[in-house]
């Protein structure tokens, strides 16, 4: 008999078909959920619902911010052995630099927040603050800057990219 004669008169295979189809399916997106469901990262943040209730201040915040006019370079150097030397230069509203603040780096992972780590950075002179650090991994980072004196606070978020 004809294959193709038998398949025309046959059709007993055609529900097999759609079960197999819907079986593959099925396997396909239950390992796709399991392994989704098993790779989150958790990144969600914690006090959302603080921060929300607290945003107007922070919006006044950055205002204040603003209106001292200062502003931060952010310069990193390899050192070897996964030592980077951190630089950060602070500037005044007049462009002049800046002197008698107290600066501090916080180094963030977008990806995991198990590796932040904060570090203090000491005056240098003529606006320049540095720090040595040893970060636990290399990568991306977002580093936050923050600098106050007297009552004057400047904070500020650049992205670098720490590699040997």
């Amino acid at each position: 008999m004809n294959p193709r004669t038998w398949l025309m008169t046959n059709d007993r295979w055609i529900p097999g078909l759609f079960v197999l189809g819907f079986a593959v399916m099925l396997i396909a997106n239950g390992t796709m959920a399991w392994i989704a469901v098993g790779s989150f990262g958790g990144l969600a943040t914690a006090d959302y619902y603080d921060r929300g209730r607290t945003y107007n201040q922070t919006l006044e915040m950055a205002d204040a911010m603003a209106a001292t006019g200062w502003s931060a370079a952010l310069a990193t150097e390899p050192l070897g052995s996964g030592r980077f030397q951190v630089e950060v230069q602070l500037s005044g509203r007049d462009g002049l630099p800046l002197s008698g603040a107290q600066v501090i780096a916080r180094f963030v992972r977008p990806s995991d927040d198990d590796d932040d780590f904060e570090v203090a950075l000491e005056p240098r002179g003529n606006g320049l603050w540095q720090a040595e650090v040893t970060p636990p991994v290399t990568g991306l980072w977002q580093v936050r800057l923050y600098a106050s004196r007297d009552d004057d606070i400047f904070a500020v978020e650049k992205r670098v990219v720490l590699t040997p």
